[in-house]
C-alpha cells in the first residue's frame, strides 16, 4: 500500500486470475470439431481425469474418482442427495460459513443444525461435532474449509468410524490444498475466485461419484430416471477453461502466495488488533481473512484499508441465526415460546395461592411478544439490529 497511486480504481477484494482468451482457444478448437458441447462431451471427461491426477500427485490415494458438476453448490447438494440426506435429515454445519452451505440442507428438505466453531481457526472441528452429539441427534455433518483452510480429513475418518454419522467436507475453496481420500467425501468450487478457477464448476471425490454423475443429469440411469436429480453438468465450455487452467495453476498459486506474503508483512504492525486463521498445514488462499481483537476494531480496519484504496469485506457476517432468509423459522419459534411463557407463568401463579392468574397480563405478554416481532421489519427494528451488532461481541467477524 506504501507508494500507491491513490488516484487509481481500488485493489478488489479478490482478482480472479483465469486462463487467457489465446489460452482457451486450442480447446474452443476441439469443441467445434467434435461438436459436442455438454452432456458429458469429450473435454468434460479429459478434465475429470486430469483433476484426479492434480490431486493424486500431491494425496496419493488407490482408486480415487471424482465427479465434476456445474457448480460448487451443485457439487454439495448433489454429495448430499448421494449419501442420503433428505426430508427430516438434521445435518450439522458451522454457524459461520458461506450461504451456500445451509442452502443446500434446505433445498434437499433437510434441517440444518447450526454450532459454533474452532475460535482459533474458525472452523468446525471433530472435538466441536462430538460435543455436539451429546446434546442433539444429527444424519450428516458438513464442516467447511473456512477462507481455503483444509480440514484434517484422517479426524473426520475416526469421527464417523466412532459415531457412525458420515460426514460430507465443504472444501469450496480448498482445491489444490486440501487431501482426500475414498471414505469422506469432499466437494470443491471451481468458481473463478477460488484457487482453481474455471469461471463455474465444482467436484466431488470418493465413492460417492457414480451416484453424483446420475444425479447431476436429472437421475438418469440406463436410460431411466431412478432418483430425483438436477441438471448440473459440466459443460465443454467450461471444461475447456479447465483444461487451460491446468497449465498454469502453478503459476497461480506462486503468484497468490507473494501477495499473501506481501500483504501480512505489512499488517504484522498490527498484531495486537488482528489475528490470523491458525492452521497446521500450508496452503493457497484466495483471500487474506484476519480477524479483529478489539471492540470496533474491524470497522476501523476496514476504514484505514478504504483509505488505501484497497477493497475490503465483512465476511460471513451475521452468523446464520441472525439471516434474513433463516431468520423468520427463527424468531418465530423464539417468539412463540415467550408467548406460552408468559402465558404459562400466569396460569403458576393462579396455582401457587399466593397470587393471582390475571387474563390481561396474558395478554399483555403475548401482545408485547407480537408486537417485537412485527416490529423487526421496522426502521425501529433496524435501529436495534444495528446497536446489536455494535456490541464487542460481534465485532470479531473476520474480514
Amino acid at each position: 500500500m506504501i507508494g500507491r497511486d491513490l488516484r487509481g480504481p481500488p485493489i478488489p477484494v479478490v482478482i480472479p486470475d483465469m486462463p487467457s482468451a489465446k489460452d482457451v482457444l486450442p480447446w474452443l478448437e476441439k469443441i467445434d470439431q467434435a461438436r459436442w458441447y455438454t452432456d458429458g462431451g469429450p473435454l468434460a471427461a479429459e478434465f475429470e481425469r486430469e483433476l484426479i491426477d492434480l490431486v493424486l500427485h500431491r494425496f496419493p490415494v488407490e482408486n480415487l474418482y471424482g465427479a465434476v458438476v456445474s457448480t460448487g453448490t451443485a457439487a454439495l447438494e448433489l454429495g448430499l442427495a448421494a449419501m442420503g440426506a433428505g426430508a427430516d435429515s438434521r445435518v450439522m454445519m458451522p454457524a459461520l460459513t458461506f450461504p451456500a452451505t445451509a442452502t443446500v440442507v434446505r433445498r434437499i428438505g433437510a434441517r440444518e443444525v447450526l454450532v459454533d466453531v474452532d475460535p482459533d481457526n474458525w472452523s468446525l472441528t471433530p472435538e466441536i461435532a462430538l460435543a455436539a452429539l451429546q446434546r442433539t441427534h444429527v444424519d450428516l455433518v458438513v464442516p467447511v474449509a473456512a477462507f481455503g483452510c483444509p480440514q484434517d480429513v484422517d479426524a473426520w475418518n475416526a469421527f464417523s468410524e466412532r459415531t457412525g454419522v458420515r460426514v460430507l467436507i465443504d472444501d469450496a475453496a480448498a482445491f489444490g490444498s486440501q487431501a482426500v481420500e475414498r471414505y469422506t467425501p469432499v466437494a470443491f468450487s471451481m468458481h473463478a475466485t477460488k484457487p482453481f478457477g474455471i469461471g463455474e464448476g465444482g467436484s466431488t471425490s470418493a465413492e460417492l461419484v457414480d451416484r453424483v454423475r446420475r444425479l447431476s443429469n436429472f437421475g438418469f440411469h440406463g436410460g431411466v430416471v431412478q432418483s430425483s436429480g438436477s441438471n448440473s453438468k459440466l459443460s465443454e465450455y467450461h471444461a475447456a477453461v479447465g483444461l487451460a487452467q491446468f497449465h498454469r495453476f502453478a503459476d497461480v498459486q506462486a503468484r497468490r502466495r507473494r501477495v499473501y506474503t506481501w500483504y501480512w508483512s505489512r499488517l504484522e504492525r498490527l498484531c495486537n488488533a488482528v489475528a490470523l486463521q491458525e492452521h497446521d498445514v500450508d496452503f493457497v488462499r484466495s483471500v487474506l481473512p484476519v480477524k479483529s481483537l478489539t471492540a470496533g476494531g474491524a470497522a476501523t480496519l476496514e476504514q484505514r484499508m478504504a483509505e488505501a484504496k484497497v477493497e475490503t469485506r465483512c465476511w460471513y457476517h451475521p452468523p446464520w441465526a441472525f439471516l434474513q432468509a433463516w431468520e423468520d423459522s427463527h424468531v418465530l419459534r423464539w417468539a412463540t415460546l415467550l408467548v406460552a411463557l408468559g402465558v404459562g407463568l400466569e396460569l403458576l401463579q393462579g396455582l401457587m395461592g399466593v397470587r393471582f392468574m390475571e387474563y390481561f397480563d396474558m395478554l399483555a405478554n403475548g401482545l408485547g411478544v407480537l408486537l417485537g416481532y412485527a416490529a423487526r421489519r421496522t426502521p425501529l427494528g433496524r435501529a436495534f439490529r444495528r446497536l446489536e451488532q455494535s456490541i464487542p461481541g460481534f465485532s470479531g467477524t473476520p474480514t
